[in-house]
């Protein structure tokens, strides 16, 4: 969560905006999908993917 923090902020998104999606998709979560949906925070996308071992983070601006 720290290292989602730093990424979070360094590329101008909000934070707490950030953690709060991440916190209630990841407690969602389906156990059989490997993605979730958007999280939106000033107008920079974030996109997770999920594998056995690994998140993954995928970032666009627009």
């Amino acid at each position: 969560m720290t290292e989602l923090a730093v990424l979070t902020n360094s590329v101008g998104a909000n934070t707490k905006t950030v953690l709060n999606g991440f916190k209630n998709k990841a407690n969602k979560k389906n156990s059989n999908q490997t993605t979730t949906s958007t999280i939106r925070s000033n107008h920079i996308d974030f996109d997770l993917g999920y594998s056995t071992s690994t998140l993954y983070i995928y970032i666009t601006h627009h």
